[in-house]
């Protein structure tokens, strides 16, 4: 059974072969893994391991990962420090809210497209679209969501 139909069966609740592996560490492991075993890339490093799941790692060519004060950020914008790729978060962007009511109205608390017409079945993206800001309010909500 290959890993793609391992991980594929666990979705559907069906008898698989093996236990389904999974393995996430940040860049610096990888780099010290492929090292050890003499693997070429983060690929051969998954089969070496018998690692099933597979993620995607594209280079990030959206805003720059940085807060006004130059501090690292993840992808919504919330300030991290420490070690690892994304660190540990210094804020929680509802940290000073007091009430029900202050949590409605922070925006992206909500589902909602931003874009008008936009249907279920449309692609989606996570990045601003054309005319949106990283400071506008919905600047990291879905155009569209598939389910």
């Amino acid at each position: 059974m290959t890993s793609k139909e391992r991980v594929l069966r666990n979705y559907r609740f069906q008898p698989v072969d093996r236990f389904t592996i999974d393995f996430c560490a940040e860049s610096k492991v990888y780099a010290l893994l492929r090292e050890r075993y003499g693997v070429p890339d983060d690929l051969a490093l998954m089969e070496r391991l018998h690692v099933d799941f597979r993620y995607p790692k594209p280079n990030w060519i959206g805003f720059p990962l940085v807060d006004e004060q130059g501090r690292p950020t993840d992808y919504f914008g919330i300030p991290r420090t420490g070690a690892g790729d994304f660190g540990y978060p210094l804020v929680h962007p509802l940290a000073g809210v007091q009430t029900v009511a202050e949590v409605e109205a922070y925006p992206n608390t909500t589902a909602t497209p931003r874009t008008a017409g936009a249907s279920r079945s449309a692609p989606f993206t996570a990045a601003p679209g054309p005319g949106f800001s990283r400071q506008d309010a919905n600047w990291w909500a879905w155009t569209a969501f598939s389910c």
